[in-house]
């Protein structure tokens, strides 16, 4: 299952943008297995508690709305997101997310495509699949297919990015 919607509005993209500008961001590989250099170059948000709650707050308010999802999903609980900052030359190689983090994982875009160069999430599902969407949109899909991001080449990509365990597994 691939599930594209739009989720946030611009108020809300514009509140988590001026809650993140700002903060403090520190290396993405800190929360790999080993710290495996070679699998991502990223940043990770890594804001003041309130900032992280109220973040997160807009995103799961927003879920709470998207009924689509919940009946795809038949969410049962969702991790707390993490924020990904991919600048010049960072990336994501392909990977697998660890199953204990749910059953299905999403990315939630938080800046325009227009804003950076490469970054694009690639999904190998039957097939290659690949995403760039536009400010505020989501994709849902299983957490065991095998992904990666693309090298940003100009710009900056942020994303949130976080894992739904289903009542249902798939």
């Amino acid at each position: 299952m691939i599930y594209i919607r739009k989720l946030l509005d611009q108020g809300q993209l514009s509140q988590i943008q001026s809650m993140m500008d700002g903060g403090l961001w520190i290396s993405g590989i800190e929360s790999t297995e080993h710290n495996n250099l070679s699998l991502k170059n990223n940043l990770e948000y890594c804001g003041s508690n309130e900032n992280i709650v109220e973040v997160s707050k807009i995103i799961f308010d927003a879920l709470d709305h998207d009924y689509p999802f919940l009946g795809k999903v038949a969410a049962k609980s969702t991790r707390v997101p993490i924020y990904s900052r991919t600048d010049v030359g960072g990336f994501y190689r392909p990977h697998q997310d660890a199953p204990e983090t749910g059953h299905y994982s999403t990315t939630v875009f938080l800046n325009s495509p227009e804003e950076y160069d490469g970054g694009c999430l690639r999904i190998y599902d039957h097939e290659i699949s690949e995403h760039k969407l536009d400010a505020g949109y989501a994709i849902t899909y299983n957490t065991g297919l095998i992904h990666e991001v693309s090298e940003v080449t100009r710009g900056r990509r942020d994303v949130s990015v976080f894992w739904t365990h289903s009542k249902y597994p798939p």
